[in-house]
Order: C-alpha cells, then structure tokens, then sequence
C-alpha cells in the first residue's frame, strides 16, 4: 500500500506472521527454583504453549561446546580479576535463580546453563543446534564480565553485517521513520518517530540468517546504499494493527526495515528452529521475517527490470474497476480465479488477520466473500503461501519461500510449480543485474553460489528429488 510521509511519499510493506502475533507472550514466568552447585540442570523459561515461547535449554543435558570462529562464537572464560585483597560483592557466589543473572538472561534470551567444570554459560538455540557463546565464574564478578564480553561479540556482529552485507543496524537512541497508527476503521495515520534500542545478539543471528539467503537483494539497483534496520524501543512501530516487520522504499536516501519489538520477543532465531510449513504460517522465525521484508526490496529491483504491472499481470493480477468506499469507480489490482472470476483484497487490512475477499463473475458481478486461503485455492497462479493481500506481498512471499530453502522450498515447488519457476526467473534476474549476467545463481538452500554447470547440475538434481515424494495436484 501507498502511503505518505514528507519528503516523498514512500510505501510500506508488512510481513505475514499474523497468527504469531495472536498468540503474543509479554514475559517468562517466574524461574524454577535453584539448583545445587554440581547440578548441571539448566535454567529454564516457562514456554507457555505457544509458537512464540520463550527458548529453554534441553533438560536432557548440555551439548558439547564446538567452536565457530565463523559465526562469532567463543569461549570466554570470565571472573578471574581476583586480588589478594578482601573478599567483595564482586566474589558473591550466584545460583541459577540470582535475580541479576534471571533478568539479564531474559532480556537477551539466553539459556542458562552449568556447565560440568562447574562454570555458567550462556547459550542460544541457532539452526537446530545449541550454540554455546561463553562461560563465566558463577560469581557477581563473572556476570558482570559475561555481560561485557556479550556487549562486545554484538558490536562485533554489527560490524560483521555491515562488512559483508553493506546494512546498517540503528544503534540506541536514534529515530524510526514516524510510527503508523492504525485507527478502527482501518486508516492510518502517523504519529512521531520512535527511539530505537540496541539489537540483541540474538537478534543479530536472525538478521544475518535472513541476509545470507537473501542476499543481493538487500542492495537497491538504482546505486543507493543497502537496507538499514530499525528496531523500537518499546512501542510498536506499526501500532494498533499486527505486523512483523516493515519495508520502506526510502527512508533517508535508502531502504528501510523496522522490526517489531513484541513480535520479536521469542521467536526462533533459524526457521529450522521452528515449527515448519503449517497454512499459513509457512515460516515462522526471525530469519523468515528478515528474508520476506528484504525480499520487497528485491521486488523493488524486480519491478525496474520488468515493470510493475508486467511483473503483476505474469502473477495472475488484473486491474478491475470497482466501486469504492465513497461510491466512485476505481482501479484495483484482483487475482484471476480458474473460472473467469476475480477476486479483490479488502481495502483495509492492517485492524483485522482475518480479512474478507470479494469474488465478482466474469461479468463484474459481486457473487460473494471468502477468506484468502480459498483464494489462494482458486486463484489461476496458485500462490506460494495464503499471504496475499496484494501483487506485492504475493511477491515477496514467493522469492522468501524460494530463499528460505530447504523445507519451505520444497513445499512450495510441488505446491505452486508454476510460480516456483516464475519466481526463481525473477531472482536470477535480479542477481544477473546486481553482480553480473550468468555469474551467480541460488542454490536450493537458498545462498548465492557461482553459476557453474555443476552447481546447476546440483540443483537440478536436488529438484528433482523433492519433486518426487509429492504428487502436484
């Protein structure tokens, strides 16, 4: 949707994790009660039943530490600073209920852990592994350094994506574009811009993940430079309405995304840490919300190649003439259903998760309401997932299932085999125009390779062979 903003009246675009945002969880309850000294039980957060709970540690034990140096993750053996001056607060033994090590842990969502030389650490959940960042004395002192060496691997990592991707992450204290107030009928307005926070490690891992199967559509074709990331740092960015994220076109001179504080407060970093390929919720993760929102950047990209209203018409959207709210004709995009119907969003979807669609005949007649997954149903270019309530999120929907690799590739290619291999024509196109035609190509795990007859032949392969448990109805 178009919406106004001085300069230049710039577009947003929100992800699709509504559902998660039904199921929203606003803090762990209360740790379990401590565990003795040799007890290497993990500290654990209560997940609530929901999709979005709060990561634990496995109570089954700890898995052995193997070090990363590629992902920024290390040992760091901490609270050794010791004189021989008297004891001080700093020597303070902790448990695995002390308060300080408690809030500390949640506000970055770390696991907890002792470790059998009866060391603490931290640790996260990342891609199906558990990935140990650091151990440190289970004193006063070794938290106060866990919490500064933490500071130091995410700065670190901040770093790290701006070298390899050019994307610049908000630091604490600067300003989102202004925040969208949704309003009960639907419009929206704009208040002031909100403060930003820091990004937590966490956080950082799913903005990486995100980028690294999307890449290089985080890098606009006109010249200007790659996305920056805003996270708020309390209220939400999109206020009223349920949203994940959000692209803008240009904000300052570039492309921007705005992540939402509550939306990401437990969610899996990697989509192989989530539950996969439900209708839809198709991808769930922090990695899935940054793939889909860089992904409107790519569409972006794509539309100055081909055209916007090519790339829509390829999708099965049609402009149709309909009556609008003040009772004017106007044009609006429609998906073209297998009968000769067509099949209009409503115009307001930002209040509500489950929007009605209005089905009209061949003869422009309203014939009646369904929601979206009987769209996508019925729709001539069948969709990658029931996310789309517009050409662009239909769009960006399909190139995040394409790069998302894996399972959700998988589903989508025996799902909707025709746009699977439109999407992926508009993919390689972007890349051939950003690092040069024939040069790279996408793998089926979603990263960039070089485009050689064996890569090709690895993926033509690794085609076929999901294509062959499914039967394409």
């Amino acid at each position: 949707m178009s919406l106004s903003i001085e300069p230049a009246p710039p577009i947003y675009f929100r992800s699709h994790l509504l559902s998660i945002m039904t199921n929203q969880v606003d803090a762990p309850a209360a740790p379990a009660k401590d565990v003795a000294a040799d007890n290497p039980e993990p500290l654990s957060f209560d997940p609530q039943s929901s999709v979005r709970s709060m990561l634990t540690m496995d109570a089954l034990g700890i898995t052995p530490y193997k070090s990363d140096i590629a992902e920024g993750t290390q040992i760091a053996r901490l609270g050794d600073r010791r004189t021989d001056a008297a004891p001080d607060r700093g020597d303070r033994p902790i448990q695995m209920n002390s308060p300080e090590l408690t809030r500390f842990a949640r506000a970055n969502e770390l696991d907890v852990s002792r470790a059998p030389n009866g060391q603490l650490e931290f640790s996260v959940k990342a891609n199906g592994e558990r990935r140990v960042l650091m151990q440190f004395d289970p004193t006063m002192r070794g938290l106060e350094g866990a919490q500064e060496q933490l500071k130091k691997m995410t700065d670190g990592k901040i770093a790290e994506i701006k070298d390899r991707f050019g994307v610049d992450i908000a630091r604490a204290g600067e300003k989102t574009p202004p925040q969208q107030i949704v309003q009960r009928d639907g419009q929206v307005r704009f208040g002031k811009p909100l403060e930003t926070r820091d990004p937590t490690y966490r956080e950082l891992l799913g903005m990486e993940s995100g980028l690294s199967v999307s890449e290089p559509g985080q890098r606009p074709l006109n010249g200007r430079p790659p996305i920056k990331v805003y996270i708020p740092a309390s209220d939400s960015f999109i206020k009223g309405g349920a949203a994940a994220g959000t692209y803008l076109p240009n904000h300052r001179g570039r492309p921007a995304i705005v992540w939402e504080p509550n939306t990401l407060k437990g969610l899996p970093v990697f989509e192989a840490d989530a539950n996969l390929c439900r209708e839809g919720n198709e991808h769930q993760a922090m990695q899935g919300i940054m793939t889909h929102e860089t992904a409107h950047n790519s569409e972006m990209n794509i539309h100055k190649i081909f055209g916007e209203n090519t790339v829509n018409q390829m999708m099965g959207w049609s402009k149709q003439m309909v009556k609008g709210p003040d009772g004017r004709m106007e044009a609006v995009w429609a998906v073209k259903g297998k009968n000769g119907e067509t099949m209009t969003p409503p115009e307001n979807t930002l209040a509500t998760s489950t929007p009605k669609w209005t089905v009209r005949d061949a003869k422009g007649k309203v014939i009646g309401e369904i929601d979206p997954k009987e769209v996508a149903e019925r729709a001539l270019m069948r969709p990658a997932t029931t996310y789309i309530e517009s050409p662009s999120e239909m769009l960006a929907e399909g190139l995040t299932m394409l790069r998302l690799g894996g399972e959700q590739r998988e589903a989508f290619m025996n799902k909707s085999p025709h746009f699977y291999d439109l999407i992926k024509s508009f993919d390689q196109a972007e890349m051939d125009r950003l690092v040069g035609k024939d040069k790279f190509m996408r793998n089926f795990d979603g990263r960039m390779v070089p485009k050689t007859p064996e890569n090709l032949d690895a993926l033509r392969i690794r085609e076929e062979k999901a294509r062959r448990p499914l039967v394409i109805r």
